[in-house]
């Protein structure tokens, strides 16, 4: 059987991945935004692997967190 989640749960999980993706992805040493981190889930689907590719293609780069 599968898991219910509440919407509120749902809504914490996509807003951590935002923050942290926002956090991590650079371009010429400024932060990507969450509204072009938005614009580019819009367009591409929810997949992480191929918002990371537009990401890159749009001359974005990650910068791994320093613990």
């Amino acid at each position: 059987m599968s898991k219910k989640q509440d919407q509120k749960e749902i809504a914490s999980k996509q807003n951590h991945e935002i923050q942290y993706i926002t956090s991590t992805w650079f371009l010429d040493g400024k932060r990507l935004t969450a509204s072009v981190l938005k614009d580019v889930i819009k367009r591409t689907g929810k997949s992480r692997r191929s918002v990371y590719v537009v990401l890159r293609y749009l001359g974005y780069a990650f910068k791994a967190k320093k613990k």
